[in-house]
């Protein structure tokens, strides 16, 4: 008995040393599939047999944004979390205004202030067939107290890929009384205008001014709003209002316009960035009705009436919805003194793509009503036609303003 016992445990042993080498020489079979096809990966008796991932899908060819290469402005869209641990942020996005392609480019918490407390301005580069983007925003931090942040990134295969930030590179405590708007940066990228603001601790006092600070000295030390001179300057007194306004590059990165007020009269002036002595290119007059100069935007207006560089010009009430009409003026003619006022669309926060187009706040191409102006709305303005391109806010074209 002892011996037939021992005799089949041999046999069995024989025969499961067998199986082993069977399994090793030939593919595990699934119930009747082979583990060799992905689908059958996952199943126990294929756990050890290595498979293959399946090949990555060809590109859609009629996906159009597989090619996303060069965008031409940024916006951003309200990206508040929900729940118990809610939290406001916008996202901040890169599209490209003739395919309607867009990438999202990161989120930017807003723990302090409003949702709207954000202004962004962007611009870009190529070199080498890089194309590389850089966008500057500003943002409240505490009461008082502001910083403004910068994020770099490239375009590689069709993706934006982040090449430095989010970095935060200017700041105040709070405690100085400066308060820093309207942010522009240079065709190349490199340096930043804006407008400061001193509020006196008397009222109805305040200074000003407009200053300009390069990046690279701010990203290994945080730049003080203050530290750098003042490219010009207006003090506010409670006997007369003088504020300045919408700093900006324009696209030769020679030259700053900006926009100063006397009580009710708008001078726009420009100013070479290295003097103080501002050149006034038109004055207009505000009233009631129409308000004054918002905002400006300074680039080329390629297939416009000429090739040359233009301002656009956003004006409104100060207090209406943010309802605006954007004018356009001829630059050289300025120079000569000869400057036209033209009516282009309805609109607020315009700025120039490379290629001469206005993007911006779109109204429609007139205002049916003060008090029902679209604020998320984002239009296209070409001289000629006006299309609207996505939803979004406060978009900044790479081209100027």
């Amino acid at each position: 008995m002892k011996k037939l016992q021992l005799l089949n445990g041999c046999i069995a042993s024989i025969l499961l040393v067998m199986l082993f080498m069977t399994v090793g020489s030939s593919p595990v079979m699934a119930g009747d599939k082979l583990c060799t096809d992905p689908k059958w990966a996952d199943h126990p008796a294929c756990a050890d047999d290595p498979v293959d991932p399946p090949p990555d899908p060809d590109p859609d060819p009629d996906d159009t944004c597989v090619n996303f290469s060069a965008p031409d402005y940024a916006f951003w869209r309200d990206a508040r979390t929900k729940g118990k641990d809610r939290m406001a942020q916008v996202a901040v996005y890169v599209a490209e205004s003739d395919t309607g392609c867009e990438a999202k480019l990161l989120d930017i918490p807003l723990p302090e202030g409003p949702i709207d407390d954000l202004k962004l301005t962007f611009s870009s580069v190529v070199v080498d067939e890089v194309f590389s983007g850089r966008i500057v925003w500003r943002r409240k931090i505490a009461d008082d107290a502001y910083a403004v942040w910068k994020h770099d990134f490239i375009i590689d295969d069709g993706s934006v890929v982040g090449t430095g930030g989010p970095k935060r590179i200017m700041e105040n405590t709070g405690a100085e009384h400066l308060r820093i708007y309207d942010l522009d940066l240079s065709p190349d990228t490199k340096s930043l205008v804006y407008r400061l603001v001193e509020y006196d601790e008397r009222p109805y006092y305040s200074v000003s001014s407009i200053r300009k600070v390069e990046i690279a000295e701010c990203v290994n030390a945080l730049c003080k709003f203050d530290q750098e001179t003042p490219i010009y300057f207006v003090e506010d007194t409670p006997d007369t209002v003088l504020s300045l306004r919408s700093p900006v590059w324009g696209p030769f990165g020679t030259r700053i316009f900006f926009v100063e007020r006397e009580d009710d009269f708008f001078y726009l002036k420009a100013i070479d960035s290295s003097v103080q002595n501002p050149k006034t290119l038109y004055t207009f007059l505000g009233d009631a009705e129409q308000g004054g100069i918002r905002d400006i935007a300074s680039g080329l207006g390629h297939g416009w009436p000429v090739s040359t560089e233009y301002i656009a010009i956003a004006i409104g009430n100060f207090y209406t919805h943010g309802c605006a009409r954007i004018y356009s003026l001829d630059v050289t003619n300025c120079d000569l003194g000869t400057c036209v006022f033209n009516y282009e669309t309805a609109g607020t926060f315009p700025s120039w793509t490379k290629d001469g187009k206005l993007i911006h706040v779109s109204h429609g191409l007139t205002i049916r009503s003060l008090d029902n102006c679209k604020v998320d709305t984002i239009g296209l303005w070409d001289g000629t036609n006006l299309r609207t391109i996505t939803k979004g806010w406060e978009p900044a074209a790479a081209g100027g303003g």
